[in-house]
């Protein structure tokens, strides 16, 4: 979990890049959006 701009640099880098945005969620994922964070943590 990190910003965008410092996240971009390491997809790009990434052997099987993967790039998930959550739109109103800020440092505290399991706080602001549990259900986005276990369906994505599910899917990886």
């Amino acid at each position: 979990m990190t910003a965008l701009t410092s996240a971009l640099p390491m997809v790009v880098e990434a052997r099987s890049p993967a790039h998930v945005r959550i739109d109103g969620a800020g440092h505290m994922l399991p706080l602001e959006v549990p259900k986005q964070l276990i369906i994505i943590l599910k899917y990886f």
